[in-house]
């Protein structure tokens, strides 16, 4: 025996490399290897042409003569190498050093892409500081939870994408958009919001911040609440309430002629997310009250026109506040007028008052 280190495993793989027959020996050795890192069981060569039968027996002892296909076994190997020179070289050396090469296990294999994965995605949490998408990364990146680990196996453009539209969402300026409108106008895709990784990391990401502050109140919200609250609608016809005693003043200061005529009759109505939008700001009477159930609302306005009563206005909520709501608070003219919000006392109505103080400072219960 020669003496044990690279001098064996360097004789050994000049001495494969110097008879071509053996590479489809070879190949599949490096194949298993690369596979599961080590070699065990069995090893089945196809095809097997003469000048391989002869090179094997030559190597291994026997015979191979006439085998087209040819298992060799862990052990056989083994106990062939034991006999010759080349007993106890490292296997994996060898290969590496026969394909000029190094050779890595699947394990290994995935764990320079997981460490890989994870430089890419601090990089990217490093460019986005300071963004509400960067703050999520750094959360998520604190945390190192599945979350985290699905992240990191994303492809970057996913990312980025996501990135973009979490970053300009309109409701971090106060404003609405079509869902379609604003994915082809930041993303430049109408339907890259529709579904797909983009769409569910936005979603995971949005139930991360708008839970925030009370992560037990938001926890029920669905992806269309989500989307909603993000400022990103469906459509604005369908996005509504009910208003009573409310008018909407447009641009230049004049009464919108369809809020006055329902005011006038003392008539309530279902207002759309068009409607308010296209007001510059409304104007309620002295007292405003909010109603969260549908039914005390239509109550109160039967009540108000029998009584001729015009010093109080009404909106109905119908449940969760949607962006029709929470758009005609926010053009509400609260300089005239005392604001208070009626909800059940149970505690989904708890929860929903609780979000009404938070977006409408001076509200009184």
């Amino acid at each position: 025996m020669l003496d044990s280190g690279m001098k064996a495993e360097q004789e050994f793989a000049a001495y494969l490399k110097s008879k071509p027959a053996f590479m489809p020996l070879l190949e599949a050795l490096k194949t298993r290897w690369n596979h599961s890192g080590t070699w065990r069981g069995k090893l089945v060569l196809q095809e097997c042409d003469p000048s391989l039968q002869e090179a094997l027996a030559e190597l291994l002892g026997g015979s191979f003569w006439g085998q087209s296909t040819i298992t060799l076994t862990y052990g056989q190997w083994k106990k062939a190498l034991s006999r010759i020179r080349f007993d106890g070289c490292d296997l994996q050396e060898v290969l590496s050093l026969v394909f000029d090469e190094p050779l890595e296990g699947q394990n290994i294999q995935k764990q320079k892409r997981r460490v890989q994965e994870q430089a890419r995605f601090d990089e990217m949490t490093r460019q986005l500081a300071g963004t509400p998408a960067g703050w999520w990364l750094e959360e998520i990146r604190q945390v190192r939870g599945s979350l985290y680990t699905r992240c990191c196996t994303e492809l970057e453009a996913v990312l980025r994408q996501w990135a973009e539209a979490m970053n300009q969402l309109p409701m971090r300026t106060q404003e609405v958009s079509l869902i379609a409108v604003y994915a082809a106008r930041v993303l430049h895709d109408p339907h890259a919001l529709d579904a797909g990784p983009v769409r569910r990391l936005l979603i995971q990401s949005l139930r991360w911040e708008l839970s925030e502050d009370s992560p037990d109140e938001e926890k029920v919200w669905e992806e269309s609440e989500l989307l909603e609250q993000a400022g990103l609608l469906r459509d604005q016809v369908s996005n509504r309430c009910l208003v009573y005693n409310l008018n909407g003043i447009g641009n230049r200061g004049e009464v919108h002629p369809g809020w006055q005529g329902f005011a006038e009759q003392a008539e309530p109505f279902s207002v759309t997310l068009s409607n308010v939008l296209n007001v510059e700001r409304i104007e309620s009477a002295a007292q405003f009250m909010i109603i969260e159930n549908p039914s005390i609302f239509e109550r109160l306005s039967v009540e108000l026109r029998y009584q001729k009563r015009s010093d109080i206005s009404l909106m109905c909520s119908e449940g969760q506040p949607n962006q029709c709501v929470w758009q005609l608070l926010r053009r509400v003219d609260k300089t005239n007028s005392q604001m208070w919000y009626c909800g059940d006392f149970d505690p989904e109505g708890l929860q929903m008052a609780q979000r009404m103080l938070r977006r409408c400072p001076g509200l009184k219960l």
